[in-house]
């Protein structure tokens, strides 16, 4: 058996030596929440459940609240660094990388980060700890990745190899996204891509995970919408209630989704705003075809 381990230590400057600043961000988080039925998770539900029994229930909570600290050292390499944590599940890390400016127009992150396929998120104070639209319509989440970026004026370019999300087991390779994105007066449209190889049943049953998207977010004075749309397969592990299936043969294989989000805003004061949003998908399989959130 042989083995290869890749480590890359960026470490601040002693105190002494250079002057770091420290910038500590965040925000305390409480919400109430009443259910009339029953709800997969009971104070940040996603998802209701299909069942005959009536649940009701009320929980108060500020396992939302965020902290988090963006570091940027005095030094000669242009390099900044970002931590944050939630006490959503006890302390858990949601991003800590760091960022190199390679030059003028191009960077590099290392570290974990928010996914760069389909990076716009519906806004909701209820959803912190788990975005909103998770399994209904919205793909997401924060994994360890090595990316470049590229602005060029309006035009931005991302890539990245990222660790394997889904799967039983890995096949030793990255998962594999990218992101064009053009920024316009009014607000920014973009297209993203995202593939992954995956294994199953001791790895026997091979499934290659894929997905593409259209991203926008604009704003015309006070009116404002943004969302996404899109399809893919295999994708249960960045926020689809649908991922693999057993076909005739008894052969894992992946599960085709078709997904969309679109979220109005409007802004009544430079500090007020109002949303509305809606959702088509994802398609799933008939035993959870009822199971929208509420």
């Amino acid at each position: 058996m042989a083995g290869c381990i890749f480590s890359l230590l960026i470490a601040l400057p002693n105190s002494a030596d250079a002057a770091t600043e420290f910038k500590p961000y965040g925000f305390v988080l409480a919400n109430i929440a009443y259910n009339s039925g029953r709800v997969n998770i009971n104070d940040i539900p996603t998802m209701a459940i299909n069942d005959a029994s009536l649940e009701k229930s009320l929980w108060m909570s500020a396992r939302q609240s965020r902290i988090g600290v963006k570091i940027t050292p005095d030094t000669d390499v242009p390099v900044k660094a970002v931590i944050e944590v939630d006490v959503f599940k006890g302390v858990r890390r949601r991003t800590a990388f760091a960022q190199i400016k390679i030059s003028e127009k191009t960077n590099l992150i290392v570290g974990q980060h928010w996914m760069i396929f389909s990076p716009v998120l519906p806004t909701s104070l209820a959803h912190q700890g788990v975005v909103t639209l998770t399994a209904s319509g919205n793909l997401w989440t924060r994994v360890p990745q090595v990316r470049i970026e590229s602005n060029s004026g309006a035009l931005s370019l991302q890539a990245a190899i990222q660790q394997p999300i889904s799967g039983s087991s890995q096949q030793g390779v990255p998962d594999i996204t990218g992101r064009a994105a053009y920024t316009l007066p009014m607000g920014t449209c973009g297209v993203s891509a995202y593939v992954g190889m995956q294994s199953y049943n001791g790895g026997n049953d091979d499934v290659t995970s894929f997905a593409v998207s259209a991203d926008w977010s604009i704003a015309a004075g006070p009116p404002s919408i943004k969302g996404e749309a899109g399809m893919g397969e295999s994708v249960s592990g960045f926020g689809s209630s649908s991922g693999t299936r057993l076909n005739s043969s008894g052969v894992t294989e992946g599960v085709p989704v078709v997904l969309s989000w679109v979220q109005l805003g409007y802004k009544l004061s430079p500090k007020t705003g109002c949303t509305r949003r809606t959702r088509y998908g994802d398609t799933r399989s008939p035993e959870h075809r009822n199971r929208w959130p509420c």
